[in-house]
């Protein structure tokens, strides 16, 4: 309402070509995506995002943290994974994304995931998914104290650069403005060994 001239289109993720051309936008956020089981191939998904973003353009993704963490709350939001900063950062860079960075967050949360996934796998045999009430929005006054701890989070990525765990992970990447041809080597024997090999000469 604050912005009638935005467009909302309901998509696939995993279908992103169909409905964008290539360096379309300035910035995508995947957010809590990844990790579904709507999901089959994060590459995919990634690599479909690099084409319809503008060069210089960011990618923002955060999803769930550590498959230690996993538990009933997961089956019942259908998740399929959870993802840790490396594994994040190599999905990115296999994407052609460069400058990435991210951090850990909801960190006051995971020692009562932890405990929930323990207990979860304690009791797996005939458990139930349990009532959706799990997956609705918690009371306001929960909200607000979530945001006050929150604060704090974002005040100790500030002064150390990032959080070492958390419940959830955030993590940004950027295509870059010029992309590197095969010949744009560093050695000064590569760009004429390429070019002969693109005139179908031997290289020696």
């Amino acid at each position: 309402r604050k912005n009638p001239d935005l467009e909302f289109h309901e998509l696939d993720a995993n279908d992103l070509e169909d409905s964008f051309h290539a360096s379309t936008f300035d910035l995508v956020t995947l957010l809590n995506v990844l990790e579904h089981t709507w999901i089959p191939n994060e590459a995919r998904v990634l690599a479909q995002v690099w084409r319809v973003l503008k060069p210089g353009g960011t990618v923002l993704v955060t999803s769930a943290a550590f498959a230690a963490l996993a538990r009933r709350h997961d089956r019942m939001a259908m998740s399929r994974r959870r993802h840790t900063l490396p594994r994040m950062r190599t999905l990115l860079e296999q994407a052609g994304f460069s400058s990435i960075r991210g951090t850990y967050f909801n960190l006051s949360s995971t020692p009562l995931a932890w405990l929930s996934a323990r207990w979860d796998a304690m009791h797996k045999e005939g458990q139930s998914y349990g009532s959706l009430r799990e997956l609705s929005v918690p009371p306001r006054i929960i909200n607000s104290g979530m945001k006050l701890l929150m604060a704090g989070e974002r005040t100790i990525g500030r002064l150390f650069g990032r959080l070492p765990f958390g419940v959830s992970l955030l993590c940004a990447g950027q295509k870059p403005v010029e992309i590197p041809l095969p010949w744009d080597q560093p050695e000064p024997h590569r760009a004429p060994c390429m070019a002969a090999k693109l005139r179908e000469e031997v290289c020696v």
